[in-house]
């Protein structure tokens, strides 16, 4: 999205690295995916000069080991002061360990120290980092943002619609959401539609829980989704369900649903109760009980009115401060500023950026 609504003044080239279906990929692949990467990194490196070099890495065990690889490339090869480090996804007891760890702090400030920017998703993640060796200067805080869906127009019908969105994991909370529905069903609540979009190693087993639970008059698993079926599926939906345990930085379900305009029921995990308020556009459960996200639900199928007040705060509240269009502007502000300028040693009349992942 950033790339696709950058002015022109910049040019940029996109590297991908990983994958949303790296689960599946056996140890070997793995190996030679990130060596393969590494050499195609090297080449366009040294074939084309570019002003920066922005790596997108995830601040848990594998993402950052095979990122900062990478990064330790790019610093090798002279691009150190003109990289741009964006952490999306933020495990705090990992950083933990690495904090306490001397060799292991060492190494990550060795690599890390050198860049001219750092992008973190929440507070915590700067003073993480800062606890690290990384200079505070060098660290700026900012979110994620969306797409907005064009024509949204909630039907206020009877049924409610609701969503869940993510890998297929237990610690991404898919039993609890799929506990939710079987209690709704269970305590009469029948004018409802839950949809699980995804893929991952639980897909089978949500699959025969819904079977089994005779749940599939209100329950739908249509599989991983994207570009227009994902975007319908956030246009017709009216809640989302997203009970994760895992660390989180600051999920884009959760904006992309704000931006649709869906009341969230989520967990406090990352930035998640920066976007979220308790009580005033949506609902925070620090819980694994499905029955404490069942009763979040509940208030919204109840109370039809907070619902459509939740709903329309999460639409203003995304279109302010998340949308692609304004957010890629404040980037660009960000990157042709005076002190980043000078921490880079990069002028702003022609600026070439490159991404990776």
């Amino acid at each position: 999205m950033l790339l696709t609504h950058l002015s022109a003044d910049f040019q940029a080239d996109r590297l991908t690295i990983g994958n949303q279906l790296e689960w599946r990929r056996h140890v070997a692949i793995k190996i030679f995916d990130v060596m393969d990467t590494a050499y195609q990194l090297i080449v366009r490196l040294k074939k084309k000069r570019y002003h920066i070099v922005q790596v997108n890495p995830s601040f848990k065990p594998y993402p950052l080991l095979r990122d900062s690889f990478y990064l330790w490339l790019i610093n090798r090869l002279g691009y150190g002061s003109r990289t741009v480090v964006f952490f999306h996804g933020w495990d705090g007891d990992f950083a933990e360990r690495i904090i306490h760890h001397p060799f292991y702090k060492r190494i990550f400030t060795g690599v890390y120290q050198s860049v001219g920017l750092i992008f973190v998703l929440y507070p915590r993640c700067k003073e993480q980092l800062v606890q690290m060796g990384i200079e505070p200067q060098k660290i700026k805080v900012t979110t994620t943002m969306y797409k907005r869906i064009d024509g949204l127009k909630k039907e206020r019908g009877e049924k409610v619609n609701l969503f869940f969105l993510s890998v297929f994991l237990k610690g991404k909370g898919v039993w609890i959401a799929a506990r939710v529905a079987k209690l709704l069903v269970e305590n009469g609540y029948h004018h409802f539609r839950f949809t699980f979009a995804g893929d991952g190693p639980l897909l089978p087993r949500l699959k025969a829980f819904v079977a089994e639970n005779h749940l599939s008059e209100y329950v739908e698993t249509p599989g991983y989704v994207r570009d227009t079926e994902k975007e319908e599926l956030l246009r017709k939906s009216d809640i989302l369900l997203f009970p994760t345990q895992l660390p989180e930085g600051c999920p884009v379900v959760v904006i992309e649903a704000m931006g649709a305009g869906q009341a969230v029921v989520s967990t406090p995990k990352g930035a998640i109760p920066d976007l979220i308020k308790d009580g005033e556009n949506g609902f925070i459960c620090d819980s694994q009980d499905p029955a404490v996200f069942y009763e979040a639900v509940k208030k919204l199928l109840d109370n039809r009115e907070l619902l459509h007040r939740m709903q329309e705060a999460n639409r203003k509240k995304a279109e302010e401060n998340y949308e692609v269009k304004d957010y890629t502007r404040r980037m660009e502000e960000v990157y042709l500023c005076p002190l980043i300028r000078q921490t880079m040693q990069i002028s702003t009349s022609s600026i070439q950026r490159k991404f990776t992942k």
